[in-house]
């Protein structure tokens, strides 16, 4: 409830960092989990407000950043959900398939519109060392297509493992872009947004 930042680092430190900052509320009886991504800046370039269901989480609502060219304020670019499935919580077996789905427009242009698919399937229980020790975890495998259209039309695939670690959440992910480029990411810290904000001040004094 008070908030926590998971902040993930490069397997092979080729790639920046990157950090979540996760919190939860309840509104109405409803459990909603709001996420915010913070890229290598501190700069916040998406939110999502997540609700939490019996039988997993799903999408409510999601916005992109852009910075205004004039204040050089982030601006919200509302994403549209066409299909809401975020993480299940009942699954038996890799037949399971789980679909997420979502449109947005480039803030902008207009008329670059883009899609993007994801097909989440439970692949069985796995194990992972985490900070030294072996942590319990679920490992998924994701088949995602981004769609780009604006004088043309564009696919580009992506293959991805994630692990979800037993009382942490997600440790590890390895995500192929069309078969030749390679993100690997595991969990670095978690902490709360204190040290967050410290980390962005000592990169300005």
């Amino acid at each position: 409830m008070d908030g926590k930042v998971y902040e993930y680092k490069a397997v092979n430190d080729s790639l920046a960092p990157f950090y979540w900052y996760f919190r939860t509320t309840v509104t109405n009886g409803d459990t909603i989990l709001t996420s915010e991504y913070f890229d290598h800046n501190f700069v916040v370039q998406q939110l999502t407000n997540e609700e939490i269901i019996k039988n997993g989480v799903i999408l409510n609502d999601f916005f992109l950043y852009a910075t205004d060219t004039l204040t050089g304020q982030q601006v919200q670019n509302p994403v549209v959900v066409e299909v809401d499935n975020v993480y299940p919580f009942e699954v038996t077996d890799s037949t399971g398939l789980f679909l997420y789905k979502v449109f947005w427009k480039d803030y902008y242009n207009q008329k670059e519109k883009y899609r993007l698919v994801k097909n989440r399937h439970f692949m069985g229980d796995a194990t992972y060392n985490y900070k030294g020790r072996t942590v319990d975890c679920i490992r998924f495998f994701n088949k995602e297509l981004l769609e780009i259209e604006e004088v043309g039309f564009q696919e580009l695939n992506y293959n991805s493992v994630e692990l979800y670690a037993k009382n942490i959440g997600l440790v590890y992910f390895r995500k192929e872009i069309d078969g030749n480029i390679v993100q690997e990411y595991e969990l670095a810290a978690v902490y709360d947004m204190t040290t967050l904000e410290e980390k962005f001040r000592s990169t300005i004094e």
